[in-house]
Formats: structure tokens, C-alpha cells, sequence
């Protein structure tokens, strides 16, 4: 579903992130996850920041899309700050 656009916009994929995340904080004993996103990629970073990732970096002009140069933006969320943590 992550690739068929009449699926969009309907949250399964911040859904299904929230669930992973839980997964890996709960059952797994992750204490932290990190994510990327290139920069103009909006619906990535929302799915990101819905979950509770916060920004820690950018690495500039490593991706080439359509000719031009694209930054990387870094995320992290730590178990502490995982909705599961709270429960």
C-alpha cells in the first residue's frame, strides 16, 4: 500500500511506523531508532514527526534527484520519548 497513491494520505503508513516503533522500544529493547528523509520528500517527514522523531542533523548534497543536488535530514527518537514508554 505504500506505494499506491489512492492509499495516501489516509495515515497507514504513520500507523504502521507507530507500530513498528512499538515492536522494536517494547519487545526488541531498542533504545533508540534513527530515520532519514531527503529533504523535499514532506510525506516521509510527517510520517516521521507524527511518530514523535525529532531532527538532529541534515548531511547536504548527498542525494541527486532530477538533476539537482537534495540533503538528507537526520531523526532519532529515543525509547524515553516513544509513546509506548508512557503506557
Amino acid at each position: 500500500m505504500l506505494g499506491d497513491k489512492t492509499y495516501a494520505g489516509r495515515g497507514y503508513t504513520s500507523r504502521a511506523v507507530g507500530q513498528l516503533l512499538t515492536l522494536g522500544f517494547t519487545t526488541l529493547g531498542l533504545e533508540t531508532v534513527s530515520a532519514w528523509a531527503v529533504e523535499d520528500n514532506a510525506a516521509s517527514i510527517q510520517v516521521l514527526v507524527r511518530n514523535g522523531f525529532l531532527a538532529i542533523g541534515r548531511q547536504r548534497q548527498c542525494h541527486v534527484i532530477d538533476g539537482r543536488p537534495r540533503d538528507r535530514l537526520l531523526f532519532d527518537l529515543l525509547a524515553s520519548e516513544h509513546g509506548s514508554a508512557r503506557r
